[in-house]
């Protein structure tokens, strides 16, 4: 895609994002649109901290999952408008905005957002859930939200009442590590058609040492399943 409308933004604020990496066209691993063509801006910065994380690297400057990570060597600072523009000279139709998490990063995130749909482009946001859905961000936006279990290591990684804010397109997403994690699932209430069940893991083995059990998990409780496709295609190599 290539547009002749330049973003531009008041010289009084250039709204600016921490960025750990930008890449595609890859393949969506995960979730409603897994196989779909697309690209990936990877934001830095996390308000919780899983210990099965797969990006450590945005947020883990402290070592709190085995290894400390440098936060100026594992991300760059990109205003708004660059984003946009290196999307646009990707001729990307379709952008995955993750992280990390990218509400940490709230304001700004809404700015890329909108601007990005109003060149035309597709926008996923994925996100754990824990803070509610901006109010000024665009209704085209595809919600992906991935609540953190109690077996992800955080005892407050879901909040029922930011959950309830978004809107009914949303997606969510759930890390399935046991069986009995489907419990906690069971009590949230969402309707089935919106929930996707994963396994959990790093590599191809582990996940598919899992797909199994997850896979009858959702068809026992009425939940779609998702592999990570990303995943089994790559292993946890960075940029896909």
């Amino acid at each position: 895609m290539t547009s002749d409308r330049v973003v531009i933004h008041n010289s009084r604020h250039v709204p600016t994002l921490r960025v750990a990496e930008v890449f595609g066209p890859t393949i969506q691993g995960e979730g409603k649109h897994m196989g779909r063509q697309t690209h990936f801006i990877r934001l830095s910065g996390c308000n919780l901290s899983c210990s099965w994380c797969d990006t450590p690297y945005t947020w883990d400057w402290s070592g709190v999952n085995g290894t400390k990570y440098d936060r100026e060597t594992e991300s760059k600072i990109y205003t708004v408008e660059e984003l946009v523009n290196l999307m646009d000279q990707s001729d990307a139709t379709s952008v995955v905005i993750t992280g990390g998490e990218p509400l940490v990063q709230a304001k700004a995130l809404v700015e890329l957002a909108n601007d990005l749909i109003y060149m035309g482009i597709s926008v996923e946001i994925e996100t754990n859930g824990t803070r509610p859905c901006p109010d000024n961000i665009s209704r085209s936006v595809q919600w992906n939200i991935s609540p953190k279990l109690t077996t992800s290591g955080n005892a407050n990684g879901i909040k029922p009442k930011a959950l309830r804010s978004y809107p009914a397109s949303a997606i969510y997403k759930f890390v399935i590590t046991d069986p009995t994690d489907i419990d906690e699932i069971n009590r949230l209430g969402l309707a089935p058609s919106q929930v996707w069940l994963m396994p959990e893991g790093r590599t191809p083995t582990e996940i598919n040492k899992r797909a199994l059990m997850v896979a009858n998990l959702a068809l026992t409780h009425g939940y779609n399943y998702s592999h990570r496709l990303h995943v089994t295609l790559w292993g946890n190599k960075r940029g896909h």
